[in-house]
């Protein structure tokens, strides 16, 4: 029902989700038609009125003269002329003829009842019409018989019992029909004079009821229905006053074509005069329209001239006072006052009716109008609408489908678009579809550009036209109402203007542009002048770059765009780029595509000296990725926003400088990690958005902020302490802190804070709340619990304060995760949601609130029982609340009930009635379920492995899953009202109940014991019975199935009759399965993949598009394929000799392993795609087409040679072509070329210019290569042993393999783009050329006769030098600094380098060493030659493999990272032999009764690499374990119940020793000996937890060495004494270091 307001806006879609974009074609009155392949619901009415009577009663009197006297008026009726009635059903023809009539008419005679014919033609006219369209005629007879069925249809009935007394719902059904007809309204013969009154009264009232149905005369208009009911509802016809109806949208929209229906279907029976005012011109003279409009009611073209501007005349008043009228005024704008003006002085009569279309909504609000507005086609809609006009009734779209979805995506459900567009492109091909959509993109249609222009050109004020060019420019989708304010001049009143005048939309504060209206925009900004530095906006990375490049900015510029996540190279800016546009307003260089995810791998950067930015007006600036370490100064006296996200700002701006920044409203500067304050921002006192979410060093600067800010972002910063000032923030609203691990203390809230309503602390090691926290008066929403992208789980905070009930506006308590909280406090009585899942401590709950809504306590595993639960509950989610064994009470508003996987549940209290959903699955006790409220529509109690039966189901349950009931071995009955039935891997199920008629979806996958199917309901749509193997065959199919899979249904032999509404059929792996039945004709997807004893297959339907058949063995021939086919996979078809024919629409063919093939027939034209791989008997290609992008030859070890190559090839795949000697030439268009293994490939043709991959390895006669196109990034040429010399290499270059080429002595310069160079065994390479600085992986490993390395990159993230044997120097080496593009941990190896000089080793080495280590936040490793552990490992042991250490108090709570270095040869062992490397802890725990102390073990892998045998000493140095996990930081409570049992709390905590011990884990013989071990810690300090709550005290590790004696930081056999406060540090430290190694 649709509330009407005056001069309120009413949308068509208001209670949709998805917006709607239009209904009907546009304002130049262009029919919306659907389809001639439209859904049988909507099936044509042919015939206006339907006449059901008893033949022998009426046939030659009163019906014949009703039939005549409706045919006189034009009305088409339908009599059955058959005057005998064959039998007691209905013939098809007349079942046909009541669905395709508006009306039926039915006599009721004295004798009707005796006709079961009749009857039965009454019950079809009921379930077809209703009520709405039936009218009854007792002629003859009184209702009230038909009604009581009394009289003579008394006893016909008691002949109909006798009758048929096996079929007695039949006759109830008969029954049923009489009552229910006798209570609508209809005609009685008895109220009229004579019988002819009769015929002409109805015949009359036929006549007023048709116009109601004549949509249907205009071919099915698409989504009309719908409006025209709310239009026909803001009419009120009936109503006696005068309405105006506004009809506003966009142009192109519809709104002529819904006035036109409107005006049609009501004009002539109800008013005295109407008239249609057509495409009135926006510059029309009022007084001439006035005239046209009297002149059309008054038909006397006398009477207007009397009419004056100024006062109307009274002679046409005493007229127009008595008549009542309907008018349409079709497509009004101009001046605001122009409908004003134009009923100015006149008043209608009583009844009358006004409907105006306009694209203004000013125009429409000043006449008190009721405005409706009008939107455009869904998407599904709008693709119905282009197809049509696109292409002619029932022919296929085939290869066009994803061009139709991205044409009329491109309208954006615009109907004029679509048609203009769908008309424009009828009978063009596929490529002219294609250059069209291409032209789009840039140049709208000029009929469309036409009719949208008009709306902008009548603005006429050029400050509006401004800020609807900075929309269209500036903004892709919705954007805030807000944003735009700030960027243009006078925004607030031009928006509200736009919007009026639909070229706009608001929602929720957002606005909307159409694509349509955007493009022209933008074309409009484009027209302004062909060089792109003298246009007024510019958006296109392609001309923001060249201006910025070019430095051909002029003043005319007044924002620019550029999206940094789409660039393809660096954009360097020229030093005077930004002086040359001193108008600008908006400054957006962007990555919002990308952003935080730190891949984009081309920006913007600066020069060294680079010319200040001379902006006064610069209202927006946003430089993502901003490459400065400081902001360069401009006049920020205007500027509103500033963004710079990810940026390596150091400090934003020089406090000695005080700027002016009033008008400064949000400050973005997220993920800039390098900043290390904030300035002064005391001055932007309109300050309301900070946002400093990941600026990782961040540790102060918030002490004078404004009291202006509302929203304060403080998410993953380093920031220890919240300054008291913060609560001075008088509006602020919203605080987060989530994230914030040096967080630990909240502070007092020293006022109230009236404003703040939300704060989140995810993550944070805040340890407890202050008891102020109540000063927090409006605070809706508080998280603490875990987030996962904040650090897990919360673990120190233990509990709230008591003072937490005082929140009285406190809606949202989140403490999910908080996993040593205990007990919770009073809570507060206004709480709305609690969340405390995952709390794992927590036993019990305090009273909860009565305002409570919502309750999640999933995973609360210590939870043994629920306190009483409020009445107003909605939802109760428990599951996995392993110790709650029973339920209270459950109130009776609670709608959803998940207690899932509550293992230790046994029963289930009564259900409320009102409950909707219901989850009990892997509720592993439950053994049966209370009574099932009637309200139940969603039932899920699948993997409840105790359930045998279920108990009777509510009537109105539409979802019910019982997947994986192992031993439920039936179901009762199953419900009408049941949808979907979900019953896979239910094991023991042995048959199903009836099904209810109304089942759409049937899922019994799995079902094992299932050997039968009931008769299946024809409602059913989908049906998966995959993997019943006990199935032997299928019950007759429905009629409407669409989707049918049996795939692995082993025994099934046949199928039934196929459905002809079937469009997608799966029997994957029937191996049982040898013939199909024949296939409907809508089958469009079809996968018999598998299919072992298919020998062939049936006639395929013409609508097939996929055909699926690979791996069918004994397919010996494929039949005639479908003209629509477009994939056709036969991969692996061994016996298939040849193929039929290809269709011209097939773009995919995978005959890959077709190993019988030896010839392929011609290629269509569409095809992109071809599969050929291991076609081994295939010595030829055919003519390859021009449309293919894609081949793969790969392995047809019969090709000598390949035909001319087509011009759109992007892939060509040729690897182990044995024979192919050359190649053809090749396509400009490639860009990944594999030869791999093309051993007779000699040489290789000029490479095209776009290549982007070339993989020639294994390609042995190859000498040469030719010249390296500039785009090419990735080159394989490993193991080409007759390459002797590489060309030079692109500057694109990002991974060049070049392994194994024992011919290559030297190397052509390096491109500064490559990170990975692969130069492994070659065996001739005497020295590197420079490394790039962008270098990460260099492996050069068996490089014999490598003597010195250049410098290497500080960039270098994995280098592999093993076996170098000459090796002896490496120049210099860079200290690592920022992430790069490979996402491995560093490793460096130095195996079997014995010949490296103690230079290097010691300092080169060394240095890298101990740098890479200190600062290591990733799995780090070393290897190299020496017997010393490194001196800076302060801890080491000499002969020894182990360390003992004493444990600081609540070890396990804490952790601590360090290195581990150990001293090792291999004594026996043979090549790339795995070696692993153990590590285990020994714990000792004192017992307190005095006696022996008890052991605990744990142990894991350290590290593990190819070695042999090593004769020399090796250093191997690593930071974390091999593998994440075990008995790191952060210990998990499950590792720790793992080692020490279930009271590992208590046992840790009188833990005293432990030792740490590296072992060799002896394997395949491999004799490994570690010599000496040594730990290195990793960070500064160690924080001991004060077990009284209280501050923690933190300890460096210089203070803590320097309280031992010197002897115990080298001794190598010590046993560390207890009171080492040294080695609590030592080992808080070794639990940290699982969070870097292992990855």
């Amino acid at each position: 029902m649709v509330k009407l307001l005056t001069n309120s806006l009413l949308s068509c879609s208001q209670n949709r989700q998805t917006e709607r974009f239009g209904i009907g074609i546009g304002d130049e009155q262009a029919w919306v038609t659907n389809m001639a392949s439209s859904s049988s619901s909507s099936a044509q009415e042919k015939h206006d009125v339907f006449l059901s009577f008893r033949g022998e009663d009426t046939r030659f009197g009163f019906t014949s003269n009703l039939f005549n006297a409706l045919r006189g008026k034009s009305i088409q009726a339908y009599m059955d002329n058959q005057e005998l009635e064959s039998g007691h059903e209905i013939s098809p023809q007349l079942m046909k003829a009541i669905q395709e009539s508006k009306i039926c008419i039915i006599v009721l005679s004295k004798k009707f009842a005796s006709s079961t014919w009749c009857l039965n033609e009454l019950v079809h006219i009921l379930e077809c019409k209703g009520n709405e369209n039936v009218i009854p005629i007792f002629y003859e007879i009184d209702p009230s018989i038909v009604r009581k069925q009394s009289n003579s249809y008394a006893e016909a009935f008691v002949e109909h019992e006798q009758h048929y007394k096996d079929k007695m719902e039949k006759v109830e059904q008969w029954r049923r029909a009489l009552e229910n007809l006798a209570n609508l309204c209809g005609y009685h013969s008895k109220n009229f004079r004579d019988e002819h009154e009769l015929v002409n009264k109805i015949a009359k009232d036929i006549l007023l009821k048709l116009p109601k149905y004549q949509l249907t005369n205009y071919g099915d208009l698409i989504e009309i229905e719908e409006p025209l009911k709310e239009i026909e509802s803001l009419l009120s016809i009936g109503q006696m006053d005068v309405r105006i109806i506004g009809i506003w949208g966009m142009g192109g929209i519809g709104k002529t074509t819904l006035a036109s229906l409107v005006f049609q279907r009501f004009s002539s029976p109800h008013f005295d005069a109407y008239c249609f005012l057509e495409d009135i011109p926006e510059a029309d003279n009022t007084n001439h329209l006035r005239k046209r409009l009297f002149y059309e009611l008054l038909g006397d073209e006398n009477l207007p001239r009397m009419d004056t501007p100024v006062l109307g005349s009274r002679f046409i008043q005493d007229r127009l006072h008595w008549k009542k009228v309907f008018i349409v005024l079709d497509n009004l704008n101009g001046r605001s006052s122009k409908l004003n003006d134009l009923l100015e002085g006149y008043q209608l009569g009583i009844g009358s009716r006004i409907i105006v279309t306009s694209r203004d909504k000013q125009l429409l609000v000043t006449k008190n109008c009721q405005i409706y507005q009008l939107k455009g086609l869904y998407d599904r809609d709008a693709l119905r609408l282009f197809r049509f006009h696109a292409f002619e009734p029932n022919s296929l779209a085939t290869c066009y489908e994803a061009l139709l979805e991205s044409f009329a995506h491109y309208a954006k459900g615009n109907p004029l678009a679509l048609k203009v567009l769908g008309s424009s492109l009828k009978y063009k091909s596929v490529e002219e579809w294609k250059s069209e959509l291409d032209k789009l993109k840039t140049d709208l249609d000029p009929e469309i550009k036409k009719v949208l222009r008009i709306s902008y050109d009548g603005l006429g004020d050029k400050s509006i036209q401004g800020i609807f060019l900075d929309i269209a420019c500036f903004f892709m989708y919705q954007v805030p109402r807000e944003e735009v304010e700030s960027i243009s001049n006078h925004a607030t009143i031009g928006i509200s203007v736009l919007i009026d005048k639909s070229l706009i939309s608001e929602w929720y504060g957002m606005l909307r542009m159409h694509d349509l209206l955007r493009q022209m925009a933008r074309a409009i900004v484009r027209d302004e002048s062909r060089d792109c530095g003298n246009r007024s906006r510019l958006w296109n990375n392609k001309d923001s770059c060249h201006v910025l490049e070019r430095n051909t900015g002029t003043s005319a510029i007044e924002g620019i765009i550029l999206d940094q996540s789409q660039l393809r190279k660096d954009v360097k800016v020229t030093p005077t780029a930004f002086s040359k546009m001193p108008n600008l307003r908006l400054l957006k260089l962007h990555s919002d595509k990308r952003f935080p995810s730190g891949e984009c791998n081309f920006r913007v950067s600066l020069p060294d000296e680079v010319d200040p930015f001379d902006w006064d007006d610069l209202k927006y600036f946003q430089w993502d990725t901003y490459p400065l370490k400081y902001l360069l100064y401009f006049n920020p006296e205007n500027l509103v926003q500033l963004i710079m996200r990810e940026s390596q700002l150091e400090l934003l701006w020089n406090e000695d400088q005080p700027l002016e920044l009033v008008k400064l409203k949000k400050i973005d500067l997220s993920y800039s990690e390098h900043l290390m304050q904030i300035p002064n921002l005391s001055r932007a006192i309109n300050l309301q958005v900070l946002n400093l979410h990941g600026c990782y060093n961040l540790e102060d600067g918030l002490e004078n902020l404004p009291i202006s800010v509302r929203k304060l972002y403080l998410s993953r910063t380093a920031i220890k302490r919240l300054p008291e000032s913060i609560w001075k923030l008088k509006y602020l609203e919203r605080l987060h802190l989530s994230g914030c691990r040096n967080l630990r203390k909240f502070p007092e809230i020293s006022g109230r804070m009236e404003s703040l309503v939300e704060i989140k602390l995810y993550g944070t090691e805040i340890e407890e709340l202050p008891n102020s926290i109540d000063n927090l008066t409006r605070l809706r929403t508080l998280h603490l619990g875990s987030l996962e992208s904040f650090g897990g789980c919360n673990k120190i905070i233990k509990f709230l304060p008591n003072s937490l009930c005082k929140l009285l506006h406190l809606q949202d308590l989140n403490l999910g995760e908080c996993s040593s909280i205990e007990e919770l406090p009073p809570l507060p009585r206004g709480l709305r949601e609690l969340d405390i899942g995952k709390c794992e401590r927590l036993k019990s709950l305090p009273e909860l609130p009565s305002s409570l809504r919502f309750l999640r306590a999933k995973e609360c595993s210590s939870l043994e029982e629920l306190p009483p639960l409020p009445r107003g509950l909605i939802e109760l989610d428990i599951g996995k609340c392993e110790r709650l064994k029973s339920l209270p009470e459950l109130p009776s508003s609670l709608i959803r009930l998940r207690p899932e996987e509550c293992s230790s549940l046994e029963e289930l209290p009564p259900l409320p009635h009102a409950l909707w959903k219901l989850n009990i699955g892997k509720c592993e006790r439950l053994k049966s379920l209370p009574e099932l409220p009637s309200s139940l529509i969603r039932l899920r109690p699948e993997e409840c492995s105790s359930h045998e039966e279920l108990p009777p189901l509510p009537h109105g349950l539409t979802q019910l899953n019982i997947g994986k009931c192992e031993r439920l071995k039936s179901l009762p009955e199953l419900p009408s009202s049941l949808r979907f039935l979900g019953a896979k891997e239910c094991s023991s199920l042995e048959e199903l109940p009836p099904l209810p008629r109304g089942l759409i979806e049937l899922d019994i996958g799995k079902c094992e014991r299932l050997k039968s199917l009931p008769e299946l309901p024809s409602s059913l749509i989908r049906l998966r019975p995959e993997e019943c193997s006990s199935l032997e065959e299928l019950p007759p199919l429905p009629h409407g199935l669409t989707k049918l899979n049996i795939g692995k249904c082993e025994r099934l032999k046949s199928l039934p009759e196929l459905p002809s509404s079937l469009y997608d059929l799966c029997a994957e792996e029937c191996s049982s399965l040898e013939e199909l039945p024949p296939l409907p004709h809508a089958l469009w997807k079809l996968n018999i993949g598998k299919c072992e004893r298919m020998k062939s297959l049936p006639e395929l339907p013409s609508s097939l598009y996929y055909l699926f058949a690979e791996e069918c063995s004994s397919l010996e021939e494929l039949p005639p394929l479908p003209h629509g086919l477009t994939k056709l996979n036969i991969g692996k078809c061994e016996r298939l000799k040849s193929l039929p024919e290809l269709p011209s629409s097939l773009y995919d063919l995978c005959a890959e392993e077709c190993s019988s093939l030896e010839e392929l027939p011609p290629l269509p034209h569409a095809l992109g795609k071809l599969n050929i791989g291991k076609c081994e008997r295939l010595k030829s290609l055919p003519e390859l087409p021009s449309s293919l992008y894609d081949l793969c030859a790969e392995e047809c070890s019969s090709l000598e040679e390949l035909p001319p190559l087509p011009h759109a090839l992007w892939k060509l795949n040729i690897g182990k072509c044995e024979r192919l000697k050359s190649l053809p030439e090749l396509p400009s268009s490639l860009y990944d070329l594999c030869a791999e293994e093309c051993s007779s490939l000699e040489e290789l043709p000029p490479l095209p210019h776009a290549l982007e991959e070339l993989n020639i390895g294994k390609c042995e006669r190859l000498k040469s290569l030719p010249e390296l196109p500039s785009s090419l990034y990735d080159l394989c040429a490993e193991e080409c042993a007759s390459l002797e010399e590489l060309p030079p290499l692109p500057h694109a270059l990002e991974e060049l393999n070049i392994g194994k080429c024992e011919r290559l002595k030297s190397l052509p310069e390096l491109p500064s783009s490559l990170y990975d160079l692969c130069a492994v065994e070659c065996s001739s390479l005497e020295e590197l050329p420079p490394l790039p600085h962008a270098l990460e992986i260099l492996n050069i490993g068996k490089c014999e006769r490598l003597k010195s390395l250049p410098e290497l990159p500080s960039s270098l993230k994995v280098l592999k030098a093993d076996d170098c044997t000459s090796l002896e120097t490496i120049s210099s080496w860079g200290y690592p600094t920022e992430q790069g593009q490979v996402d491995k941990d560093p490793v460096f190896s130095f195996v079997n380098c014995i010949k490296l000089d103690d230079s290097t080793l010691n300092n080169i080495i060394a240095d890298h060493v101990n740098h890479q280590v200190s600062s290591a936040e990733d799995n780090t490793g070393f290897v190299y030659p020496g017997d010393e552990i490194p001196e800076w490992f302060s801890y080491q042991t000499g002969g020894q493999d182990s360390i003992n250490i004493h444990l600081p108090p609540y070890w396990f709570k804490l952790g601590l990272r360090f290195a581990i270095c150990f001293v090792y040869v291999v004594l026996n062992g043979y090549y790339d032999q795995l070696i692993e490397v153990e590590y285990e802890f020994n714990f000792k725990a004192n017992t307190s009764n005095g006696g022996d102390d008890l052991l605990y073990k744990h142990g894991g892998e350290l590290t593990r690499f190819f070695g042999r045998i090593i004769d020399s000493d090796h250093v191997s140095i690593v930071t974390q374990p091999h593998k994440r996990g075990g008995f790191f930081w952060p210990i998990s409570d499950d590792e720790l119940l793992e080692v020490f049992g279930p009271n590992w709390s208590s046992i840790c905590r009188n833990i005293t020793e432990a030792s740490f011990h590296v072992f060799h884990k002896d394997q395949n013989g491999v004799i490994m000996n570690i010599k000496k071990l040594g730990i290195h810690p990793l960070n500064n300090g160690f924080e001991e937890p004060n077990v009284d709550g209280g501050s923690t005290s933190k300890r460096g590790f210089d203070e803590c060495s320097s309280d031992q004696p010197n002897e115990y930081q080298h001794n190598h056999d010590t046993i560390f004494p207890r009171e080492s406060s040294l080695w609590d540090n030592i080992l808080a430290f070794l639990f940290q270091m699982n969070s870097c190694f292992g990855r």
